[in-house]
């Protein structure tokens, strides 16, 4: 879509806002504030704008996409939406980036944007201000498209990124690591140094509380190998006898995993379609793994790795749906084979993707499919299927 005039002078006044001589503060600073601001919609859908947008842009038409409006889809940030990140992005706003206009039809040929949610119902507000042609930042360093200053990897093996490099080393297979997958699940909460020694050394008894801070000195020290002495942790926070990482400093790849699912599923109940394939498809790339896999007997990850593995088979199973709905058998049949591997079990789902292959003429993958499911339940459950692989038919792929 490119930008057009809207038949609407003034859209950044509401239909019941007051005149001039008595609108609120508000209105006020949103209507005389020296940059541009751009509200978008959980669509990624132009909404509003304030007259500083408008010189900075020229002509704007409401309903153009982000994309379409700023070119967020090349340059810097290239195979990405600014709407998108910003609602992915669980630390704030995203640092302020350059971008060079589609069509320069305002005053810019490029502007500095920054964005933020608005609220919590997928709405994106953007800040854009001319680029200074003197600026020496002509391209945008890209550390902080997804990961603010500490990035915690957890789907599949736990990988941390600081601002410039991966931080390695053998203290993530050891306790401080431990530690660490231990508070990146605790994330939302401060856990008491008695719940990390007894998680960690069970029946440690009086000597776990020096293990822990001895450890947690250790952790802080891979975290942060150029920290002063005695300058507090900027990543691992110390609060009434207990620790948790620092939300405003550290991300952590779940939290925007679950952020995607919850807007596509969102976006999926309003029938926005379009929204919903892209925030679902995003999610389930992001899930390649279940959570904190490298700790695999930890009896304190099990809930959020069955809370998390829920949410994306919730994801993939909205995408088949929609895939069938649109006759895209190829697309059905990847998400219910995604489905399958995180669901082994799911009869149910085993039949909807055997159908799938079958309709596109896939009859060795059918029959893999139901032989592979066969085994798993005669040798697990001790039971046999109570269908034979001639009981299906293309047709039920139209119907999954």
């Amino acid at each position: 879509m490119t930008r057009g005039r809207t038949a609407d002078p003034q859209p950044w006044r509401r239909p019941d806002s007051r005149p001039a001589d008595g609108s609120s503060p508000a209105e006020d600073v949103f209507t005389s504030f020296p940059y541009g601001i751009l509200v978008f919609d959980a669509e990624r859908r132009l909404a509003t704008w304030n007259p500083a947008a408008r010189r900075l842009l020229g002509p704007i038409a409401k309903g153009t996409t982000c994309c379409a409006l700023l070119g967020c889809q090349s340059g810097p940030i290239e195979n990405s939406c600014l709407s998108e990140l910003a609602q992915a992005r669980h630390n704030g706003r995203l640092p302020e980036i350059r971008l060079d206009l589609p069509e320069p039809l305002g005053t810019e040929e490029a502007v500095w944007v920054t964005a933020d949610r608005l609220g919590n119902d997928g709405r994106t507000v953007v800040e854009i201000r001319p680029a200074d042609p003197r600026d020496r930042r002509r391209r945008s360093e890209l550390h902080w498209t997804g990961d603010p200053r500490l990035r915690i990897s957890t789907f599949g093996r736990t990988a941390v990124e600081g601002r410039e490099a991966p931080i390695v080393g053998e203290w993530l297979n050891q306790r401080p690591g431990q530690i660490l997958r231990l508070l990146v699940c605790e994330r939302a909460r401060l856990v008491h140094s008695d719940e990390i020694a007894e998680a960690i050394w069970p029946g440690a008894g009086p000597e776990g509380a020096g293990k822990v801070r001895y450890t947690i000195h250790t952790l802080r020290q891979a975290l942060e190998p150029r920290r002063e002495k005695r300058a507090p942790s900027p990543f691992v926070l110390a609060s009434r006898g207990g620790y948790r990482l620092n939300p405003d400093t550290v991300s952590v790849d779940a939290d925007d995993f679950e952020r995607l699912v919850r807007i596509g599923l969102s976006a999926h109940a309003r029938g926005a379609l379009a929204s919903a394939k892209s925030a679902l498809h995003a999610a389930a790339a992001m899930y390649d793994g279940d959570f904190l896999a490298d700790e695999p007997y930890a009896e304190w990850v099990l809930g959020e790795r069955q809370r998390l593995h829920k949410l994306a088979s919730d994801a993939l199973e909205t995408l088949a749906e929609m895939a069938v709905k649109e006759r895209n058998l190829k697309v059905a049949a990847d998400a219910l084979t995604r489905l399958s591997q995180l669901l082994p079990y799911d009869v149910e789902v085993h039949r909807r993707l055997i159908a799938q292959f079958l309709a596109q003429g896939r009859m060795s993958d059918a029959a893999a499919c139901y032989r592979l499911l066969e085994a798993r339940m005669k040798t697990v459950f001790g039971e046999e299927l109570e269908f034979a692989l001639s009981d299906i038919s293309a047709a039920e792929a139209q119907l999954s």
